[in-house]
């Protein structure tokens, strides 16, 4: 229940949202809870193509949003080239920025013409905009909000370690991250020591760190972000999708003139309820490449495995695996013994015709092991039968695997990827990370190696599973009510609506 007061006006935030899975899944879950316990509006605003997608898998029951959208002309954000990537984010910032400046303007008209959940898109609708949210990656927004001085909360989508690491970076550690980065590729274990942060190595850097990266001008981007923060005329407030209890180190080394509210895990509240989810609370959690919906022969297949057997491989939407890496990641599972359900998206097939030698599918089809287009994710976490998940280890998978209590073989390629593994294997204990070879594949005897690991009832195994679930409960305990991002969440809410929002 809701308790609403009086306030001078009514609140209508913009959350403005990057157009990847990763940025949008945490930013729906954190606007249904948002409408849901309070009598803000919201207008939900990213490209037309992930609007589409999400508002064909939304169900009725859904709490009611406007979606408004922006174009992000012909460009992918899966390209690995420099150029291409520079040409998309200009584009996002152009299409974006110009959007939101008109949901602006057209909302202190009155001639708001968005659209309500289901029925399309649009330009924002109802009450003026009051307060901007915005997510990683696009500090522009920010900017926006202070042309109209408005209010503007960024929504961090990747965890408080790797924030803190950019902010390090850009305040005084730039020199020292670079002499660790250098020796990328080399056998010096060099490592540098953050305050309140686990020790790194080059392979735990963010990935736009390093000398490696593809994407050379992404790192300013970070800064833009220290920027738009530091503009503000108070302090800004930091939404950031993890909690106490999973960061609680870089939580207290949070920059003191930033307000930084842990909120997460941004996930289906009713995920915690029971170990096998329903399908109404996967349709909330957005599949933007609709594959989900072509097959679920996996679910019967899971029915019929024994409980923890199973082995889930995914490497999320952007992770593409060379012919070489998938052929030893097929020999490493298949010397497991271990059953397995292995996502292999299409973006993998295209790079040839085919992803890995056919005796190699053979044997896997002989064996009765399952290889899939895409499937529901948080149904196959919660599924009884899995007993791992071998990971790219993007931050929503990370959480995913956390609520459901299942460890993980961090198999990090790029972005904050290799931070989270760090996090994953060394820090919490929740699950296991690969070695890649000088040549940068991951052999199959480490990969069956780190099954066994995982799997070992009587090992390691048994203790990355009381860990993952010690983890799980205490996600649960911070998003009841009197946990910690329950609390912060409600204290956002009365920041918001002058105080006059109360959550029961």
């Amino acid at each position: 229940m809701v308790g609403r007061g009086k306030g001078k006006g009514r609140e209508h935030v913009l959350l403005v949202v990057f157009p990847a899975q990763g940025h949008i899944s945490p930013a729906l879950q954190l606007a249904f809870k948002i409408v849901a316990h309070s009598s803000i509006d919201l207008t939900f605003l990213t490209s037309s193509s992930a609007v589409a997608s999400i508002l064909i898998g939304l169900p009725p029951t859904a709490p009611a949003l406007n979606f408004a959208a922006f174009s992000q002309g012909n460009l992918h954000n899966d390209d690995d080239d420099d150029d291409d990537a520079k040409d998309y984010m200009h584009t996002l910032c152009k299409h974006g920025s110009q959007s939101v400046r008109d949901i602006i303007h057209s909302t202190k008209k009155g001639q708001g013409q968005g659209q309500g959940q289901g029925q399309g898109q649009g330009q924002g609708q109802g009450h003026p905009i009051t307060r901007i949210l915005y997510t990683t990656l696009l500090p522009w927004a920010a900017d926006v909000a202070r042309e109209f001085r408005l209010p503007s909360v960024l929504l961090w989508t990747q965890p408080v370690t790797t924030f803190l690491t950019f902010h390090y970076y850009f305040t005084g550690y730039e020199d020292a991250i670079n002499k660790v980065r250098n020796q990328q590729g080399t056998e010096d274990d060099s490592t540098i020591q953050l305050p309140r942060l686990p020790l790194l190595s080059s392979r735990d850097l963010h990935s736009f760190m390093l000398p490696s990266n593809p994407f050379k001008g992404a790192i300013n981007t970070f800064k833009e972000h220290l920027e738009a923060l530091d503009a503000e005329e108070t302090p800004p407030t930091i939404l950031v999708n993890s909690y106490d209890a999973l960061e609680e180190e870089a939580l207290q080394a949070m920059i003191p003139k930033y307000k930084t509210m842990g909120i997460g895990p941004l996930i289906p509240s009713s995920v915690f309820d029971t170990r096998e989810t329903t399908c109404e609370v996967v349709s909330l959690v957005p599949d933007l490449a609709q594959k989900s919906k072509d097959d679920c022969q996996w679910h019967g297949w899971l029915n019929s495995k024994a409980e923890g057997s199973v082995i889930y491989v995914s490497f999320g939407s952007h992770v593409k695996q060379s012919k070489a890496q998938t052929e030893e990641i097929a020999k490493g599972l298949l010397a497991s013994g271990h059953p397995f359900l292995w996502v292999i998206t299409s973006n993998e097939e295209e790079e040839g015709d085919e992803i890995m030698e056919q005796n190699l599918v053979e044997e896997i089809q002989e064996k009765g092991m399952m290889i899939v287009p895409w499937c529901a994710q948080f149904q196959v976490l919660k599924h009884p039968s899995v007993g791992c998940f071998m990971t790219h280890c993007g931050w929503n998978s990370t959480l995913e695997s956390i609520a459901c209590g299942v460890p993980m073989i961090g198999f990090p390629k790029m972005f904050d990827q290799p931070t989270i593994s760090k996090l994953i294997a060394h820090v919490w204990k929740v699950g296991v990370r690969v070695n890649a070879a000088v040549d940068g594949i991951v052999g199959q005897e480490v990969i069956k190696n780190c099954i066994e690991s995982v799997m070992d009832p009587d090992g390691i195994g048994r203790e990355l599973n009381e860990n993952v679930r010690k983890f799980m409960s205490l996600g649960k305990k911070a998003a009841e009510e009197g946990g910690s991002s329950h609390n912060n969440f409600k204290a956002f809410l009365q920041d918001m609506t002058g105080g006059t929002t109360t959550i029961n």
